[in-house]
């Protein structure tokens, strides 16, 4: 295992190149800087477990050349992040290119999170995106896009909490029909009616000449951070997700009714954990309080939070990632599933009907999936 003081030290040059990449922001010292090639090497593999490397070295390349890491490691790097720009571009091609397919066919679409987020970063082109989400409002539009991806000779697979999703051109594409993954059942009438309340109000979108409807305003704020909530809840979340709603909130917030948002997380039950979120922004990752949508009441605790960040890596697929030595799948999935317990009684304070219904859930969703297969 890396040392305690090592560690220490690493994460927090890591911390402070993640907030001046996120921010665009002046450096002010060099010495925490100062790392040896191998303390390097973990940054960038902590860098990478964490999704946000086009951030941390877009900071690197700030630092005067006697702070910089190893030039193999620089050009390691740099090659990354080109990689990581051409699938960008590529993505927002696809996306493009199904969108006009679905418009076409007279089906309304909506895209959720990566592209859409991505927006509100300085270099859109830098951030690391997943898979491409798709929202349809209701189960008609749902099916009919289903079956006219499967006229394309595409096979569709059956996710989670009534998904779908396939392979284009070597990214997967994920159909939605939930909006926000709140998962307590008796908030299903109450988000739909919220849903229509903000039906005119979407946010479009540009990629590569197409018009894209993203939710609004409201509903992409809320449904990011149920989002977060809900990984949480699962195998963890990693820093790129929080760095999306800093952005969002540093974009956005101004432009918002902070009371309706308000009321939505106190009805959702979810206000707590919002709290703890925007208490996290602010003093892990150096959002100006003045953006957030609404003022902190209560000023949470959040080193915890960001040591099960860091611990869980990326929706938990990069547990133990300051450990040198390599686990197997089951311990991978050993270690990931006992993860869940603390973490599961510290929703229990945050989002208690959200962690209660949480299991019932998955349960359900996995009964479903293995119906429709």
């Amino acid at each position: 295992m890396v040392s305690e003081s090592r560690e220490r030290k690493v994460q927090r040059a890591f911390i402070s190149l993640l907030k001046i990449g996120l921010w665009n922001s002046v450096i002010d010292t060099f010495d925490i800087f100062i790392l040896s090639s191998s303390e390097w090497l973990v940054l960038y593999q902590v860098a990478i477990a964490q999704t946000v490397e086009g951030l941390v070295f877009d900071a690197i390349t700030k630092l005067p050349g006697q702070y910089q890491p190893p030039k193999m490691l620089a050009l390691k790097w740099a090659v990354r992040i080109d990689a990581i720009e051409r699938e960008n571009l590529k993505k927002e091609k696809i996306i493009a290119e199904i969108a006009g397919l679905l418009k076409a066919h007279h089906i309304d679409v909506t895209l959720l999170k990566g592209s859409s987020l991505a927006v509100h970063y300085a270099k859109p082109l830098l951030r690391l995106s997943g898979d491409v989400d798709f929202y349809f409002e209701n189960s008609d539009a749902f099916k009919k896009a289903n079956q006219l991806i499967k006229q394309k000779g595409i096979k569709i697979k059956y996710g989670a909490l009534n998904s779908t999703y396939y392979s284009w051109k070597g990214c997967e594409i994920e159909h939605h029909s939930k909006l926000i993954d709140i998962v307590n059942p008796f908030q299903k009438r109450y988000l739909k009616k919220m849903e229509r309340q903000e039906a005119d109000r979407k946010t479009p979108v540009i990629l590569d000449g197409m018009k894209i409807n993203s939710p609004s305003v409201l509903m992409t704020h809320i449904q990011v951070n149920a989002h977060i909530l809900k990984h949480f809840l699962g195998f963890g979340i990693g820093l790129r997700q929080f760095c999306d709603v800093a952005r969002l909130y540093f974009n956005t917030s101004q432009s918002l009714d902070c009371d309706q948002l308000k009321f939505a997380y106190k009805k959702l039950g979810i206000y707590n954990w919002m709290e703890l979120t925007h208490s996290f922004l602010v003093h892990q990752l150096g959002l100006n309080p003045e953006f957030l949508p609404y003022q902190i009441q209560q000023c949470e605790d959040n080193q915890w939070l960001m040591n099960d960040v860091l611990n869980a890596g990326n929706f938990g697929f990069y547990s133990g990632q300051f450990s040198s030595a390599p686990q197997t799948h089951q311990e991978r999935k050993h270690t990931m599933t006992w993860g869940l317990f603390p973490r599961f009684l510290k929703a229990q304070r945050y989002a208690h009907s959200e962690a209660l219904w949480f299991p019932f859930s998955r349960i359900w969703s996995t009964l479903l999936r293995r119906r429709k297969i």
